[in-house]
């Protein structure tokens, strides 16, 4: 049979096979052989792939429910939370760490911090860095120079520098050189640029502030009312700055 089989060329040679083994097991099991292989072939090409969009489909599904849960969850954190309370802390957040150089409180911590340790400011200098908008943006660097040229003695340096760190932008002194009562300091102020166009997305858990954030933001909030109730220096600043770049 198998010998015929292979033999076939024409409708003919395949009308006579069908005559001649029609009766025979071996055509029986040849028919059921073929209807297994159209059977595999069906749930191959057909069913397979509709199986495997279902599964994609509840996949979505439950990305799309977990997305709307965290949305909820979202505005449910969101709600309870009081709009002026919030537009307070996030001008204090911006005002002790700015998403762009804030040269003029730089300088205005600087006076500050000199006024009340009853300091005299000689001069100072800011190391702009580079001026390009886009380089600028594109800058790792997070920190911007102000070397400042003091007279006092020790007490009231010490007093300068203790009221420089709870001024606004935070700062880090990074260098002091003391001769006799002048004094000239190094100090880096920190910033984070964000530019205007970052979006976040929406679908991401909101994080609650734990303990030491909001140990943190009072102290930064105290700094910050203590700053706006001493009010701007009663002198204006000679500014040299700079650029270390174009």
């Amino acid at each position: 049979m198998l010998r015929d089989l292979t033999t076939l060329r024409t409708l003919e040679d395949i009308r006579l096979f069908y005559f001649k083994y029609k009766d025979s097991p071996e055509f029986s099991l040849l028919g059921v052989s073929f209807l297994i292989l159209v059977g595999v072939i069906i749930v191959w090409k057909g069913i397979m792939p509709q199986t495997h969009d279902w599964f994609s489909v509840q996949d979505e599904i439950k990305a799309t429910n977990e997305r709307i849960t965290q949305l909820k969850a979202n505005q449910s954190l969101i709600g309870g939370i009081s709009q002026a309370q919030l537009d307070k802390d996030y001008t204090v957040v911006a005002t002790a760490l700015p998403y762009q150089k804030d040269y003029a409180g730089m300088i205005e911590s600087i006076d500050q911090a000199t006024s009340i340790s009853n300091m005299e400011r000689n001069d100072y200098s800011i190391e702009v860095g580079n001026l390009s908008t886009k380089s600028a943006q594109l800058s790792p660097q997070t920190t911007i120079t102000v070397k400042v040229s003091l007279q006092g003695d020790a007490e009231k340096l010490q007093k300068f520098l203790a009221q420089l760190t709870k001024e606004l932008p935070l700062s880090e002194v990074v260098s002091i050189e003391y001769n006799d009562s002048a004094v000239n300091i190094e100090v880096n102020f920190f910033y984070k640029y964000l530019s205007p166009s970052t979006k976040f997305p929406y679908t991401d858990p909101i994080r609650i502030l734990n303990q030491n954030h909001q140990k943190l933001l009072r102290d930064l909030t105290k700094w910050k009312d203590d700053q706006s109730s001493l009010g701007a220096p009663n002198f204006l600043p000679t500014e040299t700055a700079t650029p270390s770049g174009t």
